[in-house]
């Protein structure tokens, strides 16, 4: 973004990475359908020009996965996390309407706004019909209404991912983020009725005072972090099993990516509740707790034998060298992964074989949504 120019980052007919000063005359934006745009947090600069950058919306027909980043004014380095001022949502709002109302996959997971005063979900519910992804900061879906607009704006929808973006050196948090996410049973309930929500992420960064609201989720895909529940929550109380009675009232779950980092990985309380899980093919469990070699093969034998649609367990742990250990079990040889898998240490597991330190399989945090996605990955 050095002299707030436009960069070329894959061929034109992949990607581009383009301030909006740089729009009207970025005639390489034609063709482009995964752009990255960038609006610098500068009330007097780029919301001024956006009349102008919006002034050929054909250049962006094209473009059906959007990155929209918020930054710092150029030359600065924010000591804070900046937050969209009234002249941004505006700004963004026309940009929407004009340019790429058409848009399937949307991030705006650094893009935070002022629950006083702005819906995120409501700039995207209003203006955005076709979307099918979206990755938004926990301060953009955090009003009581927040699902509902997306249910009601959004109904192509089937990703919807939750956090606070991070850069190099801390959490870039508002004071909103921080705040527990409001999501209820009725928000799941609705979205489910008009969507076609089958994936849902809720990064650490993303608090819970609650987890009820599984009670009507009914995605395939769900990964979230115990880590999010705040310590004083019934729900952080009652675990594993309240937790297990959610994840079970949920007759679709076929994938769990897991976040539980004080969690011992062995056969216990965890292990059994999520053994009762039984719809469940692909698991994936990361923890930061020491467990032995003993231990972590117990966790293994029992699950794989407790849970017969199983296809995967995979899980991190750390061994009493305090070392990461990844770890993954597949019911059966899979012909077409055998040349990947050959490279660990590997040996056979109740009806499985199992790998130690590679491959990792679900294990991957970070979105994917409106960015360039990585090919040929395990």
């Amino acid at each position: 973004m050095i002299g707030n120019r436009s960069y070329q980052l894959k061929p034109a007919c992949s990607s581009n990475l383009v301030t909006f000063e740089d729009g009207p005359q970025n005639e390489q934006l034609r063709g482009v359908k995964q752009a990255v745009s960038v609006m610098q947090g500068n009330e007097h600069t780029d919301h001024r020009r956006l009349p102008e950058a919006v002034s050929k919306p054909g250049l962006w027909s094209q473009v059906s996965s959007l990155c929209l980043v918020l930054t710092a004014p150029r030359g600065q380095e924010p000591f804070e996390t900046l937050t969209a001022c009234r002249c941004h949502i505006e700004a963004t709002k026309l940009f929407f309407n004009t340019c790429v109302s058409n848009i399937i996959e949307l991030n705006m997971a650094s893009f935070h706004f002022d629950c006083n005063n702005t819906n995120g979900s409501e700039i995207v519910a209003s203006a955005l019909p076709h979307l099918r992804a979206l990755a938004l900061a926990p301060c953009g879906v955090n009003q009581d209404d927040s699902l509902t607009l997306l249910a009601r704006g959004c109904r192509h929808l089937e990703e919807l991912d939750v956090r606070a973006e991070r850069d190099s050196n801390r959490v870039c948090q508002c004071e909103f983020c921080r705040v527990p996410l409001r999501f209820s049973e009725a928000d799941f309930k609705e979205l489910h009725g008009t969507t076609m929500l089958r994936r849902l992420s809720l990064d650490d960064t993303a608090k819970m005072s609650s987890l009820t609201f599984l009670n009507e989720c009914r995605v395939t895909e769900l990964q979230f972090s115990l880590r999010s529940l705040e310590q004083e929550s019934t729900d952080a109380a009652g675990f594993p099993f309240s937790l297990s009675r959610l994840l079970r009232s949920n007759p679709r779950l076929r994938q769990l990516t897991i976040e539980a980092r004080d969690t011992p990985l062995r056969q216990n309380e965890f292990a059994e509740g999520l053994a009762t899980v039984s719809t469940l093919r692909h698991l994936c469990v990361l923890t930061e707790s020491i467990t032995t070699e003993h231990h972590a093969t117990s966790f293994f034998t029992f699950m794989q034998a407790e849970l017969p649609l199983l296809e995967v367990l995979h899980a991190h742990y750390m061994d009493m060298r305090r070392a990461m250990q990844h770890v993954t079990w597949l019911r059966k040889r899979n012909p077409v992964l055998t040349t990947r898998l050959d490279n660990g240490e590997q040996r056979r597991l109740g009806r499985g074989v199992y790998f130690v330190n590679r491959p990792c399989f679900g294990c991957y945090r970070r979105t994917f949504i409106g960015l360039t996605k990585p090919r040929n990955r395990v």
